[in-house]
């Protein structure tokens, strides 16, 4: 039996990118810090754009003086779905009649932003961080954004990396499927069973440690990133 001193870290396979699909100018920004928690269909940021706005004013003609032409009108809706609207802003656009250069973008998934696309490329193990949890973002309000161009990194925390060390010398003592018993500094009464799922075969030169990797999923075991081992 070996004692194995670990942490919770992000799974970072289980990223999202969440990119421009317009140009435009940043008007707000509702996520401010790296870290951030947010829900699925929560409000982002909003973008300002004059393509937008064009693409907009197309639908609004077509519906206008050309509803019968429904191939094109479908046409000109999927346009502003591609560009980000939800079918509930398009569905406002066409009762109302108003166009609106300023789109607001919503969170695709529920998550922690871990950063701009930028920010994200980062040591993964520095993700447990709780001195970061402040960081603000690269990104600011009056920003300038491509199509395209990476914005946030949403990452999804219902599984996670239980990340442990291995001393040099127990190397040949893990192996992958090896059942490992867990218990956290939150919780030592209570044991979490699980299995080795990677052995990193890389030795960190400066601890003479290499690392094995337990995937856990947070939904019963309300685990927190950074949590010790």
């Amino acid at each position: 039996e070996v004692n194995l001193p670990g942490t919770v870290i992000y799974d970072p396979n289980s990223s999202i990118n969440i990119s421009a699909r317009i140009s435009g100018r940043i008007e707000k920004l509702y996520v401010n810090y790296k870290y951030q928690r947010v829900a699925k269909g929560q409000k982002i940021f909003e973008l300002y754009s004059p393509e937008l706005l064009t693409e907009q004013q197309n639908f609004v003609y077509l519906i206008t003086n050309d509803n019968q032409n429904t191939s094109i009108i479908n046409s000109a809706k999927q346009k502003l779905l591609l560009y980000g609207m939800t079918n509930s802003q398009v569905n406002a656009l066409a009762s109302a009649k108003q166009t609106n250069p300023i789109i607001t973008i919503y969170s695709p998934a529920d998550g922690i932003i871990i950063g701009t696309e930028k920010m994200a490329n980062t040591n993964t193990s520095s993700m447990s961080s709780a001195s970061n949890n402040t960081e603000t973002l690269d990104i600011k309000e009056g920003n300038y954004i491509k199509k395209g161009e990476g914005i946030f990194r949403l990452v999804n925390t219902d599984k996670v990396w239980g990340v442990f060390n291995v001393l040099e010398g127990y190397n040949g003592l893990v192996k992958i499927n090896q059942p490992i018993n867990i218990t956290s500094e939150l919780d030592e009464k209570n044991t979490i069973y699980g299995k080795i799922d990677f052995v990193e075969t890389q030795l960190n030169p400066a601890d003479k440690t290499n690392r094995i990797r337990v995937y856990l999923n947070t939904e019963n075991l309300k685990l927190h990133i950074g949590i010790s081992f």
